[in-house]
Formats: structure tokens, sequence, C-alpha cells
């Protein structure tokens, strides 16, 4: 197995049992999980729901593909060795079985490409019914923290403007093989419309977002000189001298969506 891939494998029989009660998978549920590694959780939940769920594991590690193949090979599990990165998700959710249905997703995410598989998630939230995810606690941090708080950032914002994010586990490192270096967090992730239905426009949203969390430690009025005048920003309520961690979500929505009316 290539340690390179950002792999630890979760051993603790205990908190394996309370995520998968976590994840709350229900009879004719849709379920895809991102990385099994050995299949510790796809143990549970194959042994509990076996053929009452339509199971998909996607897995990047060629070396772990036969072992995956031969322990599931008389079960109802689709074995898929792809980096969920690259896996087509339209494809997936495009078959007829799945179609007009919302899946359940989870996953052990490894800890060097956990932000990109987050946003990947994102923009196919429509189809989700809701992701569980472990991740390693500082971005677990990022993802729940409030404005004003050294962890707020552009992840903060942008997951929190699309899902409701509950912290659930707090997981110590010696719970892994290969212990990390880490601490690590299971979150739960369902996506939501509280900012979503307020947003005219999601690509000026993400560019606002990203442009004013470039330069932390400059004035918003600086970070978004060319788009919002210091004028404007307090007609929105927006200390034009203030940072962008110190901006709520639903100003960032307030900002775009002013910013989009102007184009």
């Amino acid at each position: 197995m290539k340690r390179y891939f950002g792999q630890n494998f979760l051993k603790n029989k205990s908190i394996i049992n309370s995520i998968v009660d976590a994840i709350g998978i229900e009879r004719n549920d849709f379920v895809l999980e991102i990385g099994p590694g050995r299949g510790a959780l796809t143990d549970v939940i194959n042994f509990n729901f076996g053929d009452q769920i339509n199971f998909t594991i996607v897995e990047k590690d060629t070396d772990l593909i036969p072992f995956l193949i031969e322990k599931y090979s008389k079960d109802d599990v689709r074995v898929v060795n792809n980096d969920f990165l690259k896996f087509d998700l339209n494809s997936y959710l495009m078959k007829p079985n799945i179609q007009d249905r919302k899946i359940k997703v989870f996953g052990n995410l490894p800890y060097n490409v956990s932000s990109p598989i987050l946003f990947k998630l994102l923009f196919f939230r429509r189809y989700i019914k809701d992701q569980h995810v472990m991740l390693q606690k500082e971005v677990a941090d990022r993802l729940i923290a409030f404005p004003r708080r050294k962890s707020y950032g552009r992840l903060s914002v942008l997951m929190q403007s699309f899902y409701d994010i509950e912290h659930l586990i707090n997981v110590d490192a010696i719970n892994f093989y290969p212990v990390p270096k880490v601490q690590s967090v299971f979150l739960r992730m369902r996506p939501n419309d509280l900012y979503v239905k307020n947003l005219l426009d999601e690509p000026t949203f993400f560019s606002v977002v990203k442009q004013a969390f470039s330069m932390k430690r400059k004035m918003i009025k600086n970070c978004l000189s060319g788009l919002v005048c210091s004028k404007e920003l307090e007609n929105l309520e927006v200390p034009p001298t203030g940072r962008a961690e110190q901006i709520s979500v639903g100003k960032f929505v307030e900002i775009a969506n002013f910013i989009y009316k102007k184009k």
C-alpha cells in the first residue's frame, strides 16, 4: 500500500461502529464510500445491510484492489479502482437506478487531498442526501469556524454557505494505523439552501470569497478593489477597513449579489 496516498486506516472497532451508526444508512439507500482502505467501515456496513442497499466503494490504491475484490466477491459491493478526484461522478449519478435519487457519501478522506474532495462534492451537492467525512482536525476546525476565529477562512465560508455542518466524533491518532501525526474529526455535512436561495450567481460568489481571502491581512476594501468601493461596502454594513475573516457568510452573500447586479 502506498503511503503517499495519505492513507491512515481506522482500527478501533468501537469508533467504527459509532461512525456507522452516525451515517444512518437505511434500506434502499445509494451509498458511496471514498477511500475504503482495507474495508474497516465497509465490512460493518456490508454486514449490517448487505443486499438492502446499493453500495459502491472507490479506492485509488491499485495494491488494495485485488484484496477488496476478493473480499467482497460474494457480496453486493461494487469496487471501483479510481482516484475519486478523477472518478466520473456525473456518470455514476446518471445511472438509471440512481436517477432522481440522492446518495449518501462517506469516507475517511486522505489528509493530503481532503479539501479538493470536499470541493468536488460541493459541486454535486444537489444529488447528495448527506456526507459523513473523517478529516484532519485542522481542516475540520476550518469548516466549522465562526468569523473572527483564526481558522475562519475561504473554506469556512464556502462550505457553510451550502451545508449544515455538525461535529460528531473526535478521533485520536492512536485509533489509526499507521498512527498519523495529527488528530482527526468525524463530521456530518447536509446540503442546505439557507444561503443558496438568496444567492444570485454562484461563480460570482466563489470569485468574491476567493479574492477576499487572497490577502488575509489586508483590509477588505483593498482585497475587493475594482469590484466594490468603500462607500458601497458601508452601504452593505461591511466596514471597509475590516478583514475578510471578520465577515459573516450572510454578508459575503450580500456582497456577491451586489457585485453581480453591477455587472
